[in-house]
């Protein structure tokens, strides 16, 4: 054994159920084939273990003759028993076995005592079940036998294995929007091989109107919900192309809807499938239906950056949920209009969905549902300036999330903690945080979503001063982001691409990341986004010196600031302004914008904003020649950056003193700091990248150290 054949020895014996018989007569093989060979042959193990060479040892050619020997004391109603349980995958339970062995009556003995005999026998073992059921599993190499059995019966029981689980996954669909969810996805959970049997053998005979309905009932809140994607598309793919698939059913509108669901994360069929869905869904008149679907493709055109189409269709659904006194619609509905609210800047109106829908799946008993309403709570709360509950919120989201076991609802809490911790300041546990969101993105596949933690891993790396690093996610990010179409987080990226140009000089650089910016915006159709990018032109006219063009672009955006609640937005938007103010020796206006933008990073409990806001207030003081204030402003904001780790930061700070120490006549003490801030600016690869300041602020320590000293003040 070797370390490339031991993960395969690993699972013969797992196959093998562990018995040392079995085990060794595998290894018999191995004379001949490889453990990978092996496993391969194990599809029927019974036959691959005890084929072959007749002067074998006595003792191993026991094992197909002890399961027989076992077989022939049963009497004939066990025999019967014995072989229709052999359908089963993975085991059963008595409910299953009673519906599933003796739907016709016929098989002579109850199934409670069959399978207690089978059981005493050795034939059948029984288990504690993770849903907290017995369940009774037959070991593969006597399953093997069992079906050989089953075979030679002529029996047909694979059909009603498979209705039963029909009925079981439809049933299963209802409980999961209700209090009984986490018990019925373990139910699920332990029942899946038995579900692909079912679905397996619906498939190969070509009984596609069952199959779509048993597709249909698992596609949201099991294979999506426990990261079954994969599975789920190829499931799909298959069973669409099934003759009879095509006629226009209940049952292939459902499966059109949960075909887009587990496609909406990572491409755009997902779009034609939920608009077939929605359109066979009104054919049929089916309004229950008809909502679902709506809020489905709702949800879609979102994704893909179609939202007014979007936003109508679940404003639409919505009001026809009420109409139907349908309260989980109505609050799957509600957390995807909450969701675009805050991304379209209504943040008001995003926490009174968020509100109503988690009151709603209080009453409904989903809890899941529940814990995504806590997240768009806590980013409303967030951008409201109230850190705690933010924090409150998004903890208490990943707790449930991870009670059930739900990836896609783990990574998207981890990546909301992630932007919690960076925005305080503590770049080491974003890092983490943003590394585990994306590494359960790539598990799954989610290439927009993978595009988003590479830009924030982008982020911090570039807070941190690593400029290196910081690219080397950027240039992922950006591959990732055009080739799945993730506009927002391109979009957002090239902003900062252009920021980053801006602050070395270059532009003609930023201006084209800009425009390509405000294309995608405009695409998308947000005006919070398109006034924002309107916002990033006014800093490049501003440091083009065009300061009325960067004061009209800077008004246009405040008003829409104030109006939308978006305390970030604000704040960011208050810096601009009085760099604006500050060149043009407006002290007095400089000084309000920059004690507001102090008082929103107060209320955030953005310390890296803090500091930055400390460091603008100690320009108005030196602009104003109160040297000993600018001094004590300008030391509290290195304090805090040193704290914090941010490079960039202490660079700057660092810079800042020298300008006091320079006004007030220590020019020893005045060279010693800005050389000590150069060193720290090439470490960033960029002198003039000032990450938390107005991009001008080493262009304006340049003109302070290039002036002659005034003396003490």
């Amino acid at each position: 054994m070797n370390n490339d054949n031991a993960p395969a020895v690993a699972e013969i014996c797992v196959r093998l159920d562990g018995l040392p018989l079995a085990i060794e007569l595998a290894a018999a093989r191995a004379k001949l084939l490889s453990p990978q060979a092996i496993l391969v042959r194990l599809e029927k193990p019974l036959k691959l273990l005890t084929g072959g060479a007749r002067d074998l040892s006595a003792r191993q050619q026991t094992l197909r003759g002890a399961i027989a020997w076992s077989h022939d004391l049963l009497d004939e109603n066990e025999r019967r028993l014995f072989r229709r349980l052999a359908v089963f995958v993975g085991g059963c339970t008595l409910e299953a076995a009673e519906a599933v062995c003796n739907a016709g009556g016929d098989l002579g003995v109850d199934v409670f005592d069959g399978v207690a005999s089978l059981v005493d026998k050795s034939l059948l073992r029984q288990q504690e079940a993770s849903d907290g059921e017995p369940h009774f599993v037959m070991l593969e190499t006597i399953r093997e036998y069992a079906l050989e059995r089953l075979t030679e019966s002529g029996e047909e029981v694979q059909n009603r294995h498979a209705e039963f689980f029909l009925t079981f996954a439809e049933q299963a669909e209802i409980e999961l929007h209700g209090f009984q969810q986490m018990k019925w996805l373990e139910r699920l959970e332990v029942e899946n091989d038995n579900l692909r049997a079912a679905l397996g053998w619906l498939t190969r005979r070509d009984e596609a109107q069952r199959a779509l309905r048993l597709a249909g009932a698992l596609a949201d809140y099991f294979w999506w919900r426990r990261g079954h994607i994969t599975e789920a598309q190829r499931q799909f793919g298959v069973l669409f192309a099934l003759p009879g698939a095509s006629q226009p059913t209940a049952a292939r509108a459902k499966a059109l809807c949960g075909a887009a669901w587990v496609h909406s994360f990572l491409d755009r069929k997902a779009v034609p499938l939920g608009e077939e869905s929605v359109q066979l869904w009104r054919e049929l008149g089916d309004k229950r239906g008809l909502v679902r679907a709506t809020i489905d493709l709702g949800f879609i055109l979102n994704c893909f950056g179609e939202r007014a189409k979007g936003r109508a269709l679940l404003e639409q659904s919505a009001a026809m949920s009420r109409e139907l006194g349908d309260k989980w619609c109505l609050a799957w509905a509600l957390r995807w209009l909450g969701e675009i609210a805050l991304i379209q800047g209504e943040i008001i109106a995003a926490g009174e969905a968020a509100e109503e829908c988690l009151k709603l799946c209080r009453e409904v008993g989903d809890r899941l549902l529940m814990a995504h309403a806590l997240l768009v709570l806590g980013w409303v709360m967030g951008r409201q300036g109230e850190p705690e509950k933010y924090r409150s919120l998004l903890e208490e989201s990943l707790a449930i999330h991870r009670e059930f076991k739900e990836g896609l609802g783990i990574a998207i809490s981890l990546r909301s903690l992630g932007h919690l911790a960076f925005r305080t300041g503590d770049y080491s546990a974003a890092a983490e945080l943003f590394k585990a969101s994306l590494e359960a993105y790539q598990q799954f596949g989610f290439k927009p979503w993978i595009a988003w933690d590479l830009f924030n891993l982008g982020e911090v790396a570039r807070s941190q001063g690593d400029e290196v690093r910081a690219r080397s996610f950027y240039n992922d990010c950006l591959a990732t982001a055009r080739a799945s179409g993730s506009d927002d987080c391109l979009a957002d990226l090239l902003t900062v691409l252009g920021s980053v140009a801006l602050n070395s000089d270059n532009a003609g650089e930023a201006r084209r990341c800009y425009d390509e910016c405000m294309a995608i915006r405009r695409k998308l159709g947000v005006k919070k986004d398109i006034a924002w990018t309107l916002k990033l032109f006014g800093d490049l006219a501003h440091v083009e010196g065009d300061s009325e063009h960067a004061i009209r672009f800077y008004a246009d955006c405040l008003e829409l600031a104030r109006g939308s609640g978006d305390r970030e937005a604000l704040a960011r938007l208050l810096e601009a302004l009085g760099n604006v103010a500050l060149d043009q020796s407006d002290y007095v206006k400089a000084l309000a914008f920059w004690n507001e933008q102090m008082t929103i990073h107060r209320e955030l409990e953005a310390k890296a904003g803090i500091a930055s806001s400390l460091s603008n207030l100690g320009f108005v003081a030196h602009y104003q020649g109160r040297y000993e204030e600018a001094s004590s402003l300008f030391q509290e904001a290195l304090t805090s950056f040193r704290t914090l780790g941010c490079t960039p930061g202490i660079a700057r700070s660092l810079l800042e003193c020298a300008t006091v120490k320079h006004a007030q006549g220590d020019l020893d003490k005045a060279r010693a700091l800005s050389e000590q801030s150069v060193a720290m600016f090439r470490r960033v690869a960029d002198v003039k990248q000032v990450a938390y300041g107005p991009c001008v602020c080493a262009g304006r320590i340049g003109a302070f150290l290039n002036a002659p000293a005034t003396g003490p003040s």
